[in-house]
């Protein structure tokens, strides 16, 4: 059986997000360069992608 908790974010003082669009170059430069400057070590990669097809 697994067991599920809820986190509020905030509770989460190490965890750090960087959105970056990965087709735009000047992004993911800059996502690079926010890392160097920073002080965090990066320890999980999660990659969120998808495709919208709903003409929203």
């Amino acid at each position: 059986m697994t067991r599920h908790q809820n986190y509020d974010i905030n509770d989460l003082p190490n965890l750090h997000f960087i959105r970056c669009d990965v087709s735009d170059d000047k992004e993911v430069r800059s996502a690079f360069k926010e890392l160097q400057t920073s002080n965090i070590t990066i320890t999980t990669v999660i990659n969120n992608a998808g495709i919208v097809r709903d003409g929203l």
